[in-house]
């Protein structure tokens, strides 16, 4: 809720303030803030560290679903596959396989049953992408 909500709302609620500017409102809200925020006692865990992205507390054994080697979620259809590793500790690599083997039988499909039957612009199109491809991943 933005400061000039809560302005309106307490002009609303208590409307033997109703005379009051926003600048008297936020000065009085500021100051009832404050005079709140010094009964806090602070309180810094042991656990409290700083990390790359800023402030967090350490805490053991959170579940998390992303894989500890490459990061993924192993969500269907979410991360790709082309991002697994095949490490023996990752926790989606069989799945991912799996996505890839279908992937490759799929693009053997197409080459040996589509591939030929394409008009010379989608052709064309089709090998230009390729190229680009090959080159990336065999650098």
């Amino acid at each position: 809720m933005t400061l000039e909500s809560q302005y309106k709302l307490f002009i609303e609620s208590n409307p033997e303030n109703a005379h009051w500017t926003y600048q008297e409102w936020l000065k009085w809200h500021s100051n009832k803030l404050a005079e709140s925020i010094k009964n806090i006692e602070p309180r810094v865990s042991d656990d409290f560290q700083i990390g790359p992205d800023g402030a967090y507390e350490a805490a053991e054994d959170i579940y998390s679903p992303y894989c500890q080697e490459c990061e993924a979620c192993g969500e269907e259809g979410c991360c790709s596959a082309l991002l697994c590793k095949q490490s023996e500790s990752g926790d989606y690599c069989s799945g991912y396989l799996r996505d890839l083997r279908f992937g490759y039988h799929m693009y053997r499909w197409v080459e040996n049953n589509l591939l030929f039957d394409l008009e010379e612009h989608q052709l064309v199109k089709y090998w230009e992408e390729y190229d680009k491809t090959f080159s990336k991943f065999h650098k």
